[in-house]
């Protein structure tokens, strides 16, 4: 019979990849592996850098509210292993559009860092994105957009162009089951 407690997170476990193997591995044991069904990458229970336990599936007075995949460790700060190849791939495409000049490029880059730290400067870096993907023309937001389809990613929708790169929204529930 599971146990769940009154209030607070289950510990879960993902994989490299950021794939949900489950929100709870005390009362899913079945579920957990060391490799990943969905990218054969391997799992993780813990932060790389601190150690801190995954936030699973959370529980508030005894309803159970899926998890959705966190881009950084709530305990130091540290992005977490798909937050950084989401991050490092959008940047890899930032490099190889058309229309931009070296230096351009170099800024779009170094937006698509802060879009994905959705701090202060979140707005500033939308609107860097905005101006350059207009500058790049249709070529280059067509490129821009087919490097990050399957992105499961936010903050740059908004700008409309197909960036992705920032944490995933906080209303899209991950279910601890796929």
């Amino acid at each position: 019979m599971p146990v769940y407690p009154t209030t607070g997170y289950m510990n879960a476990e993902l994989c490299l990849n950021g794939h949900v193997i489950t929100g709870d591995i005390e009362n899913e044991p079945e579920k957990t592996s060391k490799f990943c069904g969905d990218c054969g990458g391997e799992t993780l229970r813990a932060c790389p850098k601190c150690s801190a336990l995954l936030r699973g599936d959370h529980v508030y007075l005894g309803t159970i509210t899926w998890m959705t995949v966190p881009s950084y460790c709530y305990s130091c700060g540290t992005a977490f292993p798909w937050t950084v190849a989401k991050i490092a791939a959008a940047k890899e495409h930032a490099a190889e559009i058309d229309g931009l000049d070296e230096a351009k490029r170099k800024e779009l880059q170094e937006a698509i860092g802060d879009l994905a730290a959705g701090g202060a400067r979140t707005d500033l870096a939308t609107s860097r994105v905005k101006r350059l993907m207009k500058k790049a023309g249709v070529a280059g937001r067509q490129r821009a957009l087919q490097g990050s389809r399957g992105c499961s990613v936010r903050r740059c929708q908004e700008a409309d162009y197909g960036l992705k790169v920032a944490a995933p929204s906080a209303g899209s529930g991950v279910s601890s089951g796929t």
